[in-house]
């Protein structure tokens, strides 16, 4: 597992101009990425990990997907998984990121006209999916990165 430092707001303010970057500008924009989050989660009972699936639908087209997982428990959030993954037509993935015991947020970020699907689940140290924590791609939410005026 990957050391994790807490984030300076140097570093947050980077991250947030990263994805902004990568947007694309105006909601009504073709081109720009999607960036779909569970919100904040407090792991459920028996659950190890959190284990998201992500897979591409496009018969001809690669997609470039991010993957990240972030740590809540000191109120702002430390990023423990960030993975980039080339996903070629017709073809997943699976990740998995440890997430006991603490608060924790699954965010997928991809161009916004990939034929990309996104879920994630709650497992135990068997990988057996945990009952409460699952959440599918219509379930998750898409937030903005864009500086408020």
């Amino acid at each position: 597992m990957k050391k994790t430092r807490k984030p300076t707001a140097k570093i947050l303010k980077r991250l947030v101009l990263r994805t902004s970057a990568k947007s694309g500008g105006s909601k009504g924009s073709k081109s720009g990425t999607k960036v779909l989050t569970t919100g904040v989660l407090n792991t459920a009972v028996g659950q190890t990990a959190a284990h998201i699936e992500v897979a591409n639908f496009s018969a001809t087209t690669s997609a470039e997907v991010t993957v990240q997982v972030y740590d809540w428990n000191s109120g702002s959030p430390v990023i423990l998984l960030s993975e980039n993954v080339t996903l070629p037509p017709l073809s997943h993935t699976a990740i998995s990121q440890d997430v006991e015991p603490f608060h924790y947020e699954v965010r997928i970020i991809y161009l916004r006209n990939d034929n990309v699907i996104a879920n994630t689940f709650a497992i135990n140290g068997d990988t057996s999916t945990v009952p409460g924590l699952t959440f599918n791609q219509d379930q998750l939410m898409r937030i903005s990165s864009r500086k408020r005026k």
